[in-house]
């Protein structure tokens, strides 16, 4: 019996100290490629399949046009199909830097 509980114990402290490493550590950069859905001044949200992803615009958020070229925010449209780079900090997702990949077809200006 008291194996069983330093067996127990033991596992329980190697669980804890891992998710304290975890939660150390910053987030990993992650990509998402898929459609705008919505904008605002503070947050680009993004869709892909099911799957709706709200990102949140940092100042050193990096733009990049069709061609690679570096442009503003306001270079983003509804329904454009965008590659996403983001880092997920404390349950929200800060955006590093977004690619347009093609115009929107549901948006004309």
């Amino acid at each position: 019996m008291k194996r069983l509980t330093v067996f127990a114990s033991s596992i329980c402290a190697a669980v804890l100290l891992y998710q304290a490493v975890l939660a150390a550590s910053p987030g990993r950069e992650r990509d998402i490629t898929g459609v705008v859905i919505y904008l605002s001044n503070n947050i680009v949200e993004i869709k892909r399949g099911s799957r709706e992803l709200v990102l949140r615009h940092a100042a050193d958020t990096a733009y990049t046009g069709r061609d690679g070229s570096a442009v503003d925010r306001t270079a983003l449209g509804l329904c454009q199909t965008v590659r996403a780079r983001y880092i997920s900090e404390c349950g929200r997702c800060r955006l590093v830097s977004i690619q347009v990949i093609s115009e929107g077809e549901c948006y004309r200006p």
